[in-house]
């Protein structure tokens, strides 16, 4: 069965869409989980790790990219401003 251009176009629209949140929750996921491992300092046991984890994945995109900014070493200062600019848009 072959699809109006229209219905096409729209088809090409929701599937971009979908692979555009698709990577940008991955990245907040794994910007999170991230800091749950170097946001706290050292970590004694598997519930200081999972208290972490939790309180990451309660926070925005935003928030998780600013406490990313003040534990970074300075090797990642570009890849904080990408994630800066990444927040603005």
């Amino acid at each position: 069965m072959s699809l109006d251009a229209e219905s096409e176009h729209i088809r090409e629209v929701y599937a971009h869409y979908g692979l555009a949140m698709y990577l940008a929750q991955n990245l907040e996921r794994e910007l999170a989980m991230l800091l749950a491992v170097i946001g706290k300092g050292k970590m004694s046991t598997a519930w200081d790790y999972d208290a972490a984890l939790a309180e990451s994945f309660q926070s925005t995109f935003g928030a998780l990219v600013t406490r990313f900014g003040e534990v970074a070493a300075s090797d990642y200062q570009e890849l904080y401003g990408q994630l800066e600019r990444a927040v603005e848009k």
